[in-house]
């Protein structure tokens, strides 16, 4: 369940803290006290999109977290531990999920999860287990095929029977995963085998004797000479044009003709 919800720079709302006990919680306001604001900062920090208009004016960004209790066996829970996530003790028998999102006036938005960073396809998914929020046409839902397990497990007559199948997932998955990297991997040495295969190939068709490597070194001292006589007529143009007088122009291109008569 959500526990306590902190929002910052969000609309009308410049700094809030709630906390939420156990049970039946009810928010009541007039028209305009800011009950749509709360239901927007849960929808903005599960991931849905916000604007720069989502701001409190003349603030840089806006932060909005929440502190989630959760059962370890719950969808949620389990999901943070296949990304990777540490978990925090709750209660007994619980633990803590705390979502964090921060949104900038250029648009961009970052969110994390118990201080581990994570993507915005990954915050929508958690975020999809941890809430719902029902409002007009929210029955669609019902259409959502990854939803379907939830609601069969709902109806279970022995709860008892979901935690070694949530088990045995969780295991089957991280063997999923291990296979994936390896057949990346196994896929990337294949690519590379077939472009050193062209290669040598390559070089097979070509076949180069000693006069080709002859031939080629000799192009490449060429093409070495020519660049630094190229350089050269370039000072010595530089020289000849410069306003210094005529002693130390002549002085330094005899310096450098000499050098290049070494070369």
């Amino acid at each position: 369940m959500l526990t306590h919800l902190s929002i910052k720079g969000l609309a009308i709302i410049e700094s809030l803290e709630i906390s939420f006990s156990h049970g039946f919680n009810v928010i009541t306001g007039e028209t305009g006290a800011g009950k749509s604001i709360l239901i927007k900062a849960l929808n903005l920090l599960l991931g849905a999109k916000a604007g720069p208009e989502s701001l409190r004016k003349g603030s840089d960004q806006a932060t909005i977290s929440g502190e989630f209790e959760l059962s370890k066996t719950h969808p949620a829970t389990l999901f943070a531990k296949n990304l990777g996530i540490p978990s925090i003790e709750g209660s007994p028998g619980n633990e803590l999920l705390i979502v964090r999102r921060v949104f900038t006036h250029n648009g961009r938005s970052q969110a994390w999860v118990n201080d581990v960073q994570i993507t915005g396809k990954s915050l929508k998914e958690v975020g999809s287990l941890l809430i719902d929020i029902f409002g007009q046409r929210e029955n669609h839902k019902l259409l959502d095929t990854r939803q379907h397990c939830h609601y069969l497990d709902a109806f279970l007559a022995k709860k008892n029977h979901l935690v070694p199948v949530e088990e045995h997932y969780s295991k089957a998955l991280e063997i999923y995963r291990t296979l994936k990297n390896h057949l990346q991997s196994f896929e990337e040495r294949l690519r590379n085998r077939d472009y050193l295969q062209y290669r040598i190939k390559e070089l097979d068709d070509f076949s180069p004797s000693t006069e080709d490597y002859d031939h080629v070194l000799q192009l490449s001292q060429n093409a070495s000479r020519f660049h630094k006589l190229q350089e050269a007529t370039n000072q010595l143009q530089n020289l000849m044009d410069s306003d210094r007088g005529l002693a130390k122009p002549i002085w330094e291109s005899e310096k450098l003709l000499a050098k290049l008569a070494k070369d």
